[in-house]
């Protein structure tokens, strides 16, 4: 048996255990160990040999932790060392339980007593020398924790939802401004559908602004004279930009979540148009919608949109984050429309030219 096997024996006997060889973790980290932060534990790694811990749930929630030192002035200055990180742990946490109590209620009522709990397992905790080995134990009320879970959980999705919603205004935000770039070159917007060579095959727009979206050579790759999802088009569908993906979609999903709105009143015009001009969108840019964001099982590179008829129910468009969709709006920006938004509002925002005023948008 290895030389610290008996130790070993001693604290493996929990749910977990860990043994960490810190004289092999010295020698391989170098001088990295000398540079901050780990400078600030340099004891630890000078004159530690090997660090065991152990946890055990059963009632409450224990933690223990012994570090062999060669000798008893080594353990003696790896305690002091440790001693003031649990000073310094102990301070934050004070710290930043004094800043969460004066902030939001709600995020006080999530993390407090998650801190509260972390604050009194470090209280609770004591740090001896035995020999020439430090030893840490500690524990947590689990009733404490699973109370700080169950109010964190909440917290935690939305946070998620909040940084989800985030990154696809993010996606919207530079799929406009591919529809610019394509203007300024083109000096009209990309057609909803594009005509293949042949005359007659169908491609989507978002192909069309692949080379603006830094995509070119994804671009080259798809093949005009061939249909969308013809062999050679389907790799290209395999290698679908993030842009055109819901953030909070699967990785591997082909999917998009952003769609134009086509319709002869539309921002991109119906199905056989060239593609509009600035001067057609009369009710002005920042008044009229040309992406909206839904949740439809449509493949990126599929000329397929969602079509608008001013006789016909509205189209459903969100379904991806709760509360509304993102939409981007002719002159670039991006807004969040809420489901409450009243539907005369949302159909004049889809209509380019139908001259009637619309309310200040949030």
């Amino acid at each position: 048996k290895p030389a610290w096997s008996q130790r070993w024996e001693q604290l493996a006997k929990g749910q977990a255990a860990l043994m960490v060889d810190l004289e092999a973790i010295g020698r391989a980290a170098g001088d990295e160990v000398k540079r901050p932060p780990l400078v600030a534990f340099a004891p630890v790694w000078e004159q530690g040999k090997r660090l065991f811990l152990s946890a055990q749930l059963v009632e409450s929630f224990h933690i223990a932790a012994h570090l062999d030192c060669a000798n008893a002035d080594d353990a003696k200055r790896v305690q002091e060392t440790m001693q003031a990180v649990l000073t310094l742990a102990r301070n934050a946490l004070d710290e930043a339980d004094r800043k969460l109590a004066s902030g939001p209620a709600a995020q006080a009522t999530a993390l407090l007593p998650l801190l509260d709990m972390a604050s009194d397992a470090l209280k609770q905790g004591t740090l001896e020398i035995e020999d020439s080995t430090v030893a840490y134990s500690t524990k947590a009320d689990l009733n404490a924790a699973e109370t700080a879970a169950s109010l964190l959980a909440p917290a935690v999705m939305a946070a998620r939802a909040s940084a989800s919603r985030a990154q696809a205004s993010n996606n919207m935000k530079q799929l406009m401004l591919a529809l610019y770039n394509y203007m300024d070159v083109n000096k009209h917007f990309p057609p909803p559908v594009v005509i293949g060579p042949d005359g007659k095959t169908p491609h989507s727009w978002r192909i069309e602004i692949l080379p603006y979206l830094g995509q070119d050579a994804l671009y080259r790759q798809y093949r005009m004279d061939e249909p969308w999802d013809s062999e050679n088009n389907q790799r290209v569908l395999d290698k679908m930009p993030v842009q055109l993906r819901d953030p909070a979609a699967d990785s591997n999903s082909k999917e998009t979540s952003y769609f134009a709105l086509i319709g002869p009143t539309t921002f991109f015009g119906a199905k056989g148009s060239r593609g509009t001009t600035l001067a057609e969108i009369l009710d002005g840019t920042s008044n009229t919608i040309a992406i909206v964001e839904a949740k439809r099982s449509v493949p990126w590179t599929k000329p397929e949109d969602i079509e608008y008829d001013a006789d016909k129910p509205l189209p459903k468009f969100g379904g991806i984050h709760p509360g509304g969709f993102i939409a981007g709006f002719g002159d670039g920006s991006v807004h969040f429309l809420s489901e409450t938004l009243d539907e005369r509002t949302v159909r004049n925002l889809i209509t380019r030219a139908d001259g009637e005023a619309v309310r200040p948008l949030p």
